[in-house]
């Protein structure tokens, strides 16, 4: 397997890609964004010849544009539904001269569009450039290639100008391209009219810096496709879940692995043979409020019974089963508590989960179409109700505009509106439509209940859905027309006729804070900051939009792919969402396919992991991820290993607590901290002491301490100490250390000379700026070199940045200032540091983590806090840590300086075989104070090193059962400790077991659909990547049945593999019911396929010459909770399959005794 350790991430790629749309400012600061700028680098002064035939628009006036451009006003996607007009008119930017209208009403999707015809292009850079002006908020310049048979887009979305200006395009025409086609369109659910002429196509004599570039997306398999675990693939068999019950409880198998592209620390949750979605749908917290527990789907068995849902704890050691479904939302006060279900019929419930107690504190009476699907959404903001959202969508109704105060059409909201006839309408997430073909002008409202936490009242609401300042006048100025008595009963709201809280008679700052205090509906398609100022959305591109004034900011992640599937709200400076790693329809892979990000509010994102997930086409198997309370964690989902499984990726370490400080009290030294501002997970605080300052510090608390204050009484009269402090996660994740209280102790002398080094995270000067902030600095991510895992670059739309940070000095003395920096590709990277009035200058062309002092000597400092001014204007200079030291001598060296000891190696373990296929491994627990877990590893030879290849556990008890695992066959096992610096041990004992043998060779029958006997019709055709000649697909379900002679060798438990794929547009949707019945001689054996559909993909992705068709043929795993087989006879046998699903191309089925085969090609269901 390729290994892809040293693969890096092109940072400088991912920024280039991102394009501002609205610049961020206050809202009561007016700022004008000039669409028709012309970008750095750009056509200016060219004579190139423009490209597009008829770019003055000559022609006939009326509707429709004039030849050879082409107008879709509508499309099948949109059930072919009016969506607006185009019409060719005088032009508004020159005598005698044409134009283009494009007219689009609110409720409209992504039509009407104006094409020019296909353009044979060379690769290269080119602008294609329109004045325009017009009411829509935006419209899009588009360029669409056609490259190897694939559509690549190169759009730019820009503010449509109120006044005539030039708007420009720049793009990149990449290799391979065939022809390409320039157009305008608007984004959907946005109504109003763009007018449009003087249209350009040139190109240009150099790329310019903001040019859209993008790859086609390729059909090349992931190179490194299970992140190097080898050894943990090769297992495979029955779970034996008897062995791991520890009372209520599961013992988890946790691996802990790391990614080998971008160095972030992943947790596999556990390693059951089930499918263990990511529950979350990125709005109901798997995680409670101090992150002691988090919540898993998928089936397991405890007992004789299975449980579909889980509570893992105890360092992600234990899980629990739930006794109150899947939490919707949890008690602030109590994180054992929480509220659900997320989807009520009929009630809502507190449950402990530790204790399985639950009480009813409200119910009612189911509600019928369109109401009966309601979601519990959180707690308003004062924490006193939960809201339940009914009809899970709001409603739209008529208002009246008022055209001063323009509403902007905003993607705020996840749902598609119930309309005043009781239908959807609409698209999804806005808050207005306007000229309804139907109804008219529409404006948008949160209708749901609220239940009080306490009491169990109810109280019908209808709220504002979004804090838009124009939006929220609409109800100021009483033009919302609300339903009145019967007219609620069309939207399933009879509770609304009796009785509902409206709205109205409120002032602009009530509006405010009465929409502040509903919970944000969504599933990750919207996802709002922290103080719900603005509110990122998911797409081709994430917008970051303003909510007072819809101003907006759009961030590519992908060149050739979407973010789906947003998580904010934790952080005012970033948000967390992952590309696609497919496209719908053709099932290719774009650029930075899978990849996980943090996404800065300034524009800039960070990969965080490569998910690995694998082609699927339903929604559960969808993109999603949630933060941590404190943002040190993402959890999510993912079918790396081929069947779905839940995961946690180390995005941070935690933060250590804050203003360190010490006294002398009665022959001790007494310390005292404050908590960090994000500190809701940490268990308890770490305390280290060091005979000198700096480094040398040893845990001087194995038991952490609860409260923000110690006492050490250990100290000797006269001698001073040095104590940093950490905060430890109930996860087990420990941050780094806290400031230095220097020079502590008892009876000290009045003068201390020895030399004082402080050292502090280059990242904390902007880390926890405003979400509007634009030091012209950003945030790197090296979680492999750099210290705390951050550092700081020049922002990529930034001439300079610049930023200050504040540093503690225990004592005035004269201080070396250094700082840890790097460059790239030998180009020189220089800071300007400023500190108490002194400039001094640090740079490196080195593209490795190097100190370099700033200046030639000394800076005379007080005592106290210290601003250092950290400044920039080289796009290659990156700074990681400053350092402060008074000793001329000292050179740092590496990171901020932490234990590098490993613990001591694991030399007492040992190994028995307890069943044919079952391991067990125990071994002494290890006695460093500071253990995290355990890796342990596995293999067929002897070895004398770990590596990530081969481990297949990362417990945190000293034990491990080992299943499914080869008869015969001979293991051998080390174990490691790791403790939570992540210093693992060297290998020290080795031991080995041998499974035993079969009693009888295994049996493998494969019978292919092509050879099979069959009743009924059936189509019988070919396609790449097949076992068999042909493939069937049935025309009569109910007539239609295969069936094969077999010969079963001997009698004994087999396992039924069904190969097949769905047939279907490649798109998610189209279900098909899958559920084949299995006769041997008559008798009914089993059921196969596995129910609804996972993915289904068209003929052509499977034609002869297909590079996907290998991949996309589909094997169904023969069970849920665990592996299932059937007890078969020996002999001469006929096997029948009926029941065959339409649709459905059925390739081969694989019969066998052997519980650890697997399929060597293909996928495995992941549903």
């Amino acid at each position: 397997m390729k290994d892809m350790s040293r693969r890096r991430f092109d940072r400088r790629l991912a920024l280039a890609s991102f394009v501002v749309l609205g610049l961020y400012a206050p809202c009561d600061v007016a700022i004008a964004v000039d669409a028709g700028e012309t970008p750095p680098n750009a056509s200016a002064g060219t004579d190139a010849p423009n490209l597009l035939a008829n770019g003055s628009f000559a022609g006939p006036r009326g509707k429709g544009a004039p030849a050879p451009w082409g107008v879709a006003l509508t499309s099948p996607e949109v059930n072919n539904a009016s969506q607006g007009t185009v019409d060719t008119v005088a032009s508004p930017f020159g005598e005698g001269e044409n134009a283009v209208r494009l007219w689009k009403h609110g409720a409209a999707s992504y039509w009407p569009q104006v094409w020019s015809p296909a353009i044979r292009l060379e690769p290269g850079p080119y602008e294609f450039a329109i004045e325009a002006v017009g009411t829509l908020q935006q419209i899009s310049l588009r360029a669409s290639a056609i490259v190897k048979q694939e559509r690549v887009r190169l759009d730019r979305s820009v503010v449509t100008p109120d006044t005539p200006r030039l708007l420009r395009h720049a793009f990149v025409v990449p290799e391979g391209t065939e022809t390409v086609s320039v157009g305008i369109a608007a984004p959907a659910n946005v109504g109003g009219e763009v007018t449009f002429g003087r249209a350009l196509l040139r190109r240009l004599p150099r790329t310019p810096a903001d040019a859209i570039a993008a790859l086609p997306p390729g059909d090349e398999p992931d190179p490194d496709p299970v992140q190097g675990l080898e050894s943990f693939i090769e297992r495979h068999g029955h779970k034996p879940y008897d062995l791991f019950q520890r009372g209520d409880d599961l013992m988890t198998l946790r691996m802990i692995f790391e990614d080998r592209q971008f160095g972030t620390p992943v947790w596999m949750l556990d390693n059951s043979p089930t499918v263990d979605h990511c529950g979350t749908a990125s709005i109901w917290p798997a995680w409670n409020p101090d992150a002691s527990t988090l919540f898993v789907e998928g089936p397991r068995a405890i007992g004789d019974r299975l449980h579909g849902g889980w509570f893992i704890h105890s360092e992600f050691s234990r899980m629990r089963p739930s006794r109150g479904g899947r939490p919707a939302v949890w008690a602030p006060e109590n994180p054992d508590l929480f509220y659900g279900p997320a989807s009520p019929e009929g009630n809502v419930a507190r449950t402990n989960w530790r204790t399985g107690e639950q009480k009813i504190i409200a119910q009612w009476e189911p509600l019928a179409w369109p109401a009966s699907g309601k979601r519990v959404y959180g707690l308003t903001r004062d924490q006193r109700h939960i809201f339940v959202d009914l009809p899970n969508r709001g409603i739209f109704v008529p208002f009246q505009r008022d055209e001063k105060f323009p509403i902007p059409v905003l993607s705020l909201y996840d749902g598609r509106p119930i309309g005043p006839g009781g239908e959807s309408i609409g698209g999804n997430h806005v808050n207005v439509i306007y000229d309804h073909p139907k109804y008219g002008d529409l404006i948008a409202l949160r209708t749901g209940m609220l239940v009080d936490r306490e009491t169990g009242e109810k109280t019908c609401v209808a709220v504002p859905l979004c804090g838009n300042t124009n939006y929220l006048r609409a109800f100021h100025d009483n033009r919302v027309q609300y339903p009145r008595g019967e007219q609620w009963n069309a939207y399933g709201l009879p509770w609304f006729a009796a009785g509902v809280r409206l709205p109205v008679g409120l002032g602009m700052d009530e509006l405010d804070n009465l929409w502040r205090n509903i919970p944000h509906a969504t599933h990750g398609h919207e996802s709002p900051s922290p103080d719900w100022q603005h509110i990122a959305v998911d797409g081709g591109a994430t917008r970051i939009v303003r909510v007072c004034d819809g101003q907006t900011q759009s961030i590519r992640l992908s060149a050739n792919g979407g973010n789906y599937h947003l998580h904010w709200q934790k952080h005012p400076r970033f948000l967390v969402g992952w590309v696609r790693g497919w496209h719908f329809g053709s099932y290719l892979r774009p650029q930075n396919a899978n990849v996980e990000f943090q996404v800065f509010s300034d524009g800039t994102f960070q990969p965080i992991v490569d998910t690995k997930h694998r082609f699927n086409g339903y929604y559960s198997g969808g993109d999603f991820s949630m933060l941590s309370p404190d943002t040190t964690k993402i959890h999510y989902g993912s079918s790396m290993t081929g069947r779905f499984r839940n995961y946690v990726a180390v995005m941070a370490r935690p933060r250590p607590p804050v203003n360190l400080s010490w006294k002398a009290d009665q022959g001790a030294v007494v310390l005292a901290w404050e908590p960090s501002a994000y500190h809701s997970e940490t268990r308890g605080y770490l305390v280290y002491r060091s005979q000198h300052s700096g480094d040398g510090y040893q845990l001087v608390t194995p038991k952490p301490v609860e409260a923000p204050t110690w006492r050490d009484a250990t100290v000797q009269p006269g001698r001073a100490y040095y104590y940093v402090v950490s905060s430890l996660e109930h996860s087990g994740l420990e941050s780094g250390y806290s400031e230095e209280a220097a020079r502590a102790g008892v009876d000290l002398p009045g003068t201390i000379d020895a030399p004082l080094v402080v050292y502090a995270e280059a990242e904390h000067a902007i880390r926890d700026l405003p979400t509007a902030a634009l030091p012209g600095l950003a945030i790197g991510a090296d979680r492999r070199g750099a210290s705390d895992w951050y550092y700081l670059y020049r922002h990529p739309k930034a001439e300079q940045g610049q930023a200050s940070l504040q540093v503690n000095l225990p004592a005035a003395g004269r201080y070396h200032i250094w700082a840890r920096v790097r460059g790239q590709e030998a180009e020189q990277g220089r800071w300007e540091i400023t500190a108490a009035g002194r400039a001094l200058t640090v740079s490196t062309r080195e593209d490795r983590w190097t100190w370099v002092r700033a200046g030639d000597g000394p800076v005379a400092l007080d005592a106290g806090c210290l601003t250092v001014g950290l400044v920039t204007s080289d796009a290659t200079a990156q700074l990681d840590l400053v350092c402060l030291a008074t000793d001329s001598q000292l050179t740092p060296g590496g990171p901020r300086p932490q234990n590098a000891e490993s613990p001591p190696a694991v030399e007492s373990l040992r190994v028995e075989n307890i069943r044919p296929r079952v391991n067990r491994l125990t071994w002494k627990p290890s006695q460093s104070p500071s253990l995290a877990y355990y890796h342990v590893y596995s293999a067929s030879e002897a070895f004398d090193a770990p590596r990530q290849q081969l481990r297949i556990g990362s417990p945190t008890e000293a034990e491990l059962i080992d299943w499914g695992l080869q008869a015969g066959a001979e293991y051998h096992y080390a174990v490691t400790a790791v403790d939570r610096q992540g210093n693992e041990s060297p290998i020290g004992r080795l031991v080995s077991a041998t499974t035993p043998p079969r009693d009888v060779a295994p049996a493998l029958i494969e019978l292919h659909f092509a050879d099979a006997e069959i009743e009924g019709t059936f189509e019988r055709s070919t396609a790449d990547g097949m076992r068999g000649k042909v493939y069937l697909v049935p025309q009569d379900v109910a007539a239609n049945k295969t069936s094969w002679k077999i010969d079963i060798p001997h009698a004994g438990r087999y396992y039924f593999w069904l190969r097949y794929l769905p047939r279907g547009s490649g798109d998610r949707g189209g279900e098909v019911s899958q559920s084949v019945r299995a006769t041997i001689d008559g008798r009914r054996v089993a059921v196969l396929g596995g129910g609804s559909t996972d993915l289904h993909v068209p003929d052509r992705l499977i034609a002869p010459g297909s590079r996907l068709a290998e991949r996309l043929w589909t094997w169904a795993w023969p069970g849920t909770a665990d592996l299932e087989s059937v007890e078969l006879p020996e002999g001469r046998r006929t096997l029948t399959l009926d029941n065959l699903a339409p649709n459905v191309r059925y390739d081969a089925l694989v019969i066998t005794d052997e519980p650890t085969w697997q399929p060597p090609d293909g996928r495995l269901r992941q549903r």
